[in-house]
């Protein structure tokens, strides 16, 4: 007999930041994402990023399926890859498609660090991509992954 809980294996909320570009030109952004992952090897992330490059603002929200092929004790890394919405400075709202790389280190049963790295291929638009340092928040029933 199979049971389900009803709930996500983990949730996590992370806060984020570090550098951000598009184009030729490059600053620091920050950020903050909502992660669940009802399987111990895949999960689905939305984030939000913004940024302030040479006066202009950059803003984007980049939903994305992620998955664990690493994950051991403290340590997990994984693959990202998902749409997104872009606005690009003096532009409207674009479309695009994401694809990266990110790992968490636990610091304790409800607490991680780690950093993810992504590059957002922005339709019609200068490609964008980021790389943060996180800082997340755990929430499960067991207390950790």
């Amino acid at each position: 007999m199979v049971t389900t809980t009803g709930h996500a294996q983990e949730t996590q909320i992370s806060i984020r930041g570090g550098a951000l570009g598009f184009g030729s030109q490059s600053g620091l952004g920050y950020g903050a994402s909502f992660l669940v992952i009802p399987y111990g090897w895949a999960g689905f992330i939305v984030d939000l990023s913004s940024a302030i490059v040479d006066g202009d603002a950059y803003f984007s929200s980049s939903p994305s399926l992620v998955l664990y092929p690493l994950a051991y004790e403290e340590v997990r890394a994984g693959v990202l890859f998902g749409g997104g919405f872009y606005k690009l400075p003096a532009q409207s709202m674009k479309f695009g498609l994401d694809f990266g790389l990110l790992g968490d280190f636990a610091l304790s049963n409800n607490m991680s660090v780690g950093m993810e790295m992504r590059n957002h291929y922005v339709f019609n638009s200068a490609d964008a991509w980021n790389i943060f340092l996180t800082w997340g928040w755990k929430f499960d029933g067991d207390g950790g992954w």
